[in-house]
Order: structure tokens, then sequence, then C-alpha cells
């Protein structure tokens, strides 16, 4: 009996909590999972248990407390303003940052290789050569910057998102529960499986990639910029087969967009069948109706 106290005890302490700044920032902490794992001796016990800052409970009772103001203060509450109050702050600030390092590192190292290249043309003489390993110094770091950076920002945006998922589904699940049973036959089980398992889904992913949308365009705006102060005028051609092929995939997305509300349904239909199949299997065994049932099945899925 004291084995398993042990191991719960192990398991209480997440290794990020305790791992120290340098291990944070360079993703030390992760080493001993992918050591055991490689190994083949990663096991049941080896598993951690989430971190305290994605517990359900607490971002449920956040959520669900500033949804009842919302529904008190306003006419129309809306989940997307709740949202925006319990994260958007902290959003828009990864936002920002993400801009002004996208910007710093796309936009200097080519400065830099500029300077660089000057140096070693024996006609230039007005970069001595402490100036160029400096500039050299800066390219490597700049670019061992974007690294750093890219993998800690989507990092904390990928977590960011996991807590609006964990409070959207703990509120979900919360309303499922206090529903008379008049009203949770107005909705069936396919609606609900589908909406806390692939729905809620969206939301890492819109976090993780919004900021692209914005961000995007500015830096095309700085791009055209500088490359029309140093190439002149012939940019333009290639500025214009780019637009063109962003309007290819804004047509691109609207029409996935579009299929992927079509499937919507459709899966709504394959998780109420699976459902109903499970729950009668032993009458399905018992009159050797698989092969009939499993058609349903493909069709379905087709």
């Amino acid at each position: 009996m004291q084995k398993p106290e042990k191991t719960q005890l192990k398991r209480k302490i997440h290794p990020k909590d305790r791992a120290n700044c340098l291990s944070q920032f360079l993703f030390c902490w992760q080493l001993p999972i992918i050591i055991k794992y490689y190994k083949n001796d990663f096991t049941e016990e080896n598993l951690y248990p989430n971190l305290a800052e994605h517990s359900s409970e607490d971002l449920g009772n956040e959520l669900e407390e500033k949804w009842h103001k919302e529904e008190k203060s306003c006419k129309r509450p809306s989940l997307l303003r709740v949202l925006y109050g319990m994260f958007g702050r902290k959003y828009i600030a990864y936002g920002v940052l993400m801009l002004l390092l996208e910007l710093a590192t796309t936009f200097l190292p080519p400065l830099c290789l500029k300077q660089l290249l000057k140096y070693l043309d024996p006609q230039v003489k007005s970069i001595t050569k402490q100036e160029a390993c400096m500039f050299a110094l800066a390219i490597v770091l700049l670019n061992l910057l974007r690294v750093l950076y890219t993998h800690h920002l989507y990092s904390e945006l990928v977590s960011l998102g996991i807590k609006v998922r964990i409070a959207c589904s703990s509120l979900v699940y919360r309303k499922y529960l206090k529903l008379k049973k008049e009203t949770c036959q107005k909705f069936t089980l396919g609606q609900m499986v589908n909406l806390l398992s692939n729905d809620v889904e969206r939301f890492i992913d819109v976090l993780v990639f919004f900021h692209n949308t914005w961000i995007g365009p500015v830096k095309i705006l700085v791009g055209l910029y500088y490359l029309d102060v140093v190439l002149g005028k012939t940019v333009i051609v290639g500025f214009l087969i780019l637009f063109l092929f962003i309007f290819l995939q804004a047509y691109t997305v609207r029409h996935i967009a579009n299929q992927n509300l079509r499937v919507a349904p459709k899966t709504d239909h394959r998780i109420r069948l699976m459902s109903d199949i499970i729950c009668g299997i032993q009458v399905i065994k018992m009159y050797t109706w698989e092969k009939p049932f499993s058609k349903l099945v493909d069709l379905s899925r087709k």
C-alpha cells in the first residue's frame, strides 16, 4: 500500500512547476519525459497531473461567474465578450510582442547581411573588421531569437487556447446538467458529444493562428517599403504575383469553411448512430445484425 502512495506523491508536482527559469526557457524540463518514452520505460505512473492554471474547476467557476454578470448587465449576452474579459488583454499583449519580434527578426538580418557584404567588397572601406564581426554576430543572435520566441509564444498561445477550451467545456457541461428532461430531448447526444469533442478544439486553432491574419499584412507593407527602397520599382511585379496567391488562398479557405458547415450535421448523425449502436450492442449481437449496422456506419462515414 505504500508504493501507490509514493507514486501519487510523485505525480502531484508537474515538472514544469518545479523547473527553474533556464529550464523553462530552453524546455529542458521535457527531457526526462522524452528519455523515458524513448527507452520504452514510460508507464501510467509517470504521467503528471494537469497544470494548476488548467484546472477545469477554477476556469469553469470564473467563466460561469462572468457569464452570469453578462446576463444581468446585457440584453444580448455574448460569450465572445466574456472570453475577451477573461483572456483578451493577455492575448493582445502576445500579439503586440509577436509583431515586434516578427518585424525585428525578419527585416534586421537582411540589413546586417547587407552591411556584412559591404565589408567583403574591396572598393568599400567604410566598414571595419570589428563592425563586420558585430553584424555577423547580430545575424546569428537574431535567428536564434526567432527560434526561441516562436516556440515560446506558440506554446503560450496553445496554453491560452486550452484554457478557453476547458472553461467553455466546463460551462457547457454544467449547463447540460441543469437542463430539464423536456429540454434535453431537443438536443441529440451526437450534438453534445460533437460540441464538447470537436467544436471546442477550434478555440486552440483560432487563438494560435489569428494573430497571423493581421501581422501578415503589416509585414507585407513593411517589406514592400523596404524592397522599394532597396530594389526600386521592379519589386511591384513580384508583389502582384504574391497578392494573386493571397486572393486564391482566401477563396480556398472560404470553400473549405463552407464544406465544414456541410460536414457538421453529418458528423452529428454519425456520432448519434454510433451511440445508439453501443447502447443496443447486446441486441445486435443476439440477432447477429453486425453486418447491416456495419454498412450503416460505413455509409454515414462516407
